[in-house]
């Protein structure tokens, strides 16, 4: 009897030490640590369900101040998946020791508050808008609650502006050379915007829950889609027609929306007649002044636009007038 019960101990034991790696409790499996959450692919539909939320606010480290005309302080409450929550906690620490600080900005964001905003953009500017111009709720990131923002304090100065934060070079190759300690990696690098369907984001770090395949995703620097095999498919190639060639030779490239840095209005137009928006493949055909686009498996929409050097001015078929510049 008393070996049944010892083995039956160790059982338990070893089952709960595996959740304790992978994410799995008592109630069986909670949610993946590796949870792939992009354009492509939903978030899981009972997650928020499941997900262990803890609140936090920010606070400035002892001897830290911010110059009297610098008042904007991240208070919100915010919304971070448990573990999550003390990796950071763990690795701002660490960043602390060497003077650098960084602050929560974007954490957790319900699909309901997703959908809230849909309807919003939806309403006052139509379907169209909304489908070009605002995430899909439940195709988010941020809703996993494994995401992070970071805003920088510098010299006593707030940073959280994207332009700005790009621009800290050195700063944030300091921080990222830290991330893969605490099982976070950075989501949207530099050159992956094809894979990831995101401009380089250096403030947006993702909670894997393992230092080892975080700095084996690092080292061999890969996307989370290269890592679980589930990059996007290559959108389909088309023949372009006498119309489209000489036209599409002016745009052929990456051009960002000049008034809009932060907010991934990003065209990739190829010389084949193929391209992306936002990270959304799509085919065109260009006939005088005007584009037809067709997004994968949705209908074509035209627009007309005007090249003037390196800018591209593209008047959608809303009205929306809008200025791209190369990138």
């Amino acid at each position: 009897m008393k070996k049944t019960l010892a083995i039956l101990l160790a059982i338990v034991i070893a089952g709960l030490a595996l959740a304790a790696c992978t994410g799995r409790g008592e109630e069986g499996a909670k949610y993946d640590y590796l949870v792939l959450v992009n354009k492509q692919n939903k978030l899981p539909d009972d997650w928020e369900s499941v997900i262990e939320l803890e609140d936090a606010q920010n606070t400035l480290p002892e001897g830290v101040e911010l110059n009297e005309n610098n008042d904007y302080l991240p208070t919100d409450v915010f919304k971070v998946e448990k573990k999550a929550l003390a990796a950071f906690r763990a690795l701002q620490a660490d960043l602390e020791k060497d003077g650098i600080i960084i602050l929560l900005d974007s954490t957790y964001r319900s699909v309901a508050r997703q959908e809230e905003i849909w309807k919003e953009f939806e309403e006052e500017k139509g379907l169209e808008y909304a489908q070009k111009y605002v995430a899909v709720p439940g195709y988010s990131e941020h809703h996993t609650a494994l995401a992070i923002d970071i805003c920088l304090i510098k010299d006593g100065v707030i940073i959280n502006d994207n332009e700005e934060m790009i621009a800290e070079k050195e700063l944030f190759a300091k921080i990222h050379k830290r991330l893969a300690d605490y099982g976070f990696i950075l989501r949207f690098p530099e050159g992956k915007e094809a894979i990831t369907g995101y401009a380089y984001e250096p403030w947006h770090f993702r909670y894997i829950d393992s230092p080892e395949i975080a700095k084996e995703i690092t080292k061999k620097g890969l996307t989370l889609e290269e890592y679980l095999g589930k990059t996007p498919d290559a959108p389909a190639t088309t023949e372009p027609d006498d119309t489209t060639a000489p036209a599409a030779q002016g745009i052929v490239g990456t051009w960002e929306a000049r008034d809009y840095p932060d907010m991934n209005f990003i065209y990739i137009f190829n010389e084949d007649g193929t391209g992306s928006y936002m990270g959304e493949s799509m085919t065109y055909v260009i006939d005088g002044d005007k584009i037809s686009i067709t997004y994968v498996g949705t209908e074509s929409f035209d627009t007309t636009f005007e090249l003037n050097g390196d800018e591209l001015n593209i008047v959608d078929s809303l009205g929306a007038d809008t200025i791209y510049i190369r990138k």
